[in-house]
């Protein structure tokens, strides 16, 4: 029953998020054609930076997890704020906030085991600083987490 509960949340908010489609890439903004004084040439003119906010998928993120020494791995879903970079072509990543499923092991002590976890991350610099709270399932305790994500659907 809990579970439903998530499933229904997860879809009512998935509904009231503008309609957008977390699995679409997020579209490049139109560039502007100006012409040519005396001649006939059309010359590129990019547009100011433009920006998405919104719900997105985000993974494979990694985590160094203390107490206990863990490393977690794992996927979920974030709101972030993107910025799409002219020069670059790409859009870049000013912030995310994500909750994540994590499935990891104890690197120390020496009985490796298996842990799961659940948590919430805040993400800077394009995602490569990840900064989190984990409450390990396995354990039945709350760690703080640190890492890098990689960007989905840029």
């Amino acid at each position: 029953m809990k579970y439903l509960l998530i499933f229904t949340f997860l879809v009512i908010l998935g509904n009231f998020a503008n309609a957008q489609s977390v699995f679409a890439p997020i579209p490049k903004p139109p560039t502007s054609h100006i012409r040519a004084n005396a001649v006939n040439l059309n010359s590129t003119m990019p547009s100011p930076d433009s920006t998405f906010t919104g719900f997105r998928f985000t993974g494979p993120m990694v985590l160094y997890a203390l107490p206990n020494s863990t490393i977690f791995t794992g996927i979920g879903a974030d709101y972030e704020h993107d910025v799409f970079n002219q020069t670059t072509g790409k859009w870049s990543t000013t912030w995310a906030i994500a909750i994540g499923g994590y499935e990891g092991g104890q690197i120390a002590p020496s009985n490796v085991s298996a842990v799961t976890a659940i948590g919430l991350s805040v993400a800077f610099f394009n995602k490569l600083v990840t900064v989190g709270i984990l409450y390990n399932l396995s354990n039945k305790n709350f760690q703080g987490a640190l890492g890098p994500q990689v960007n989905l659907n840029n």
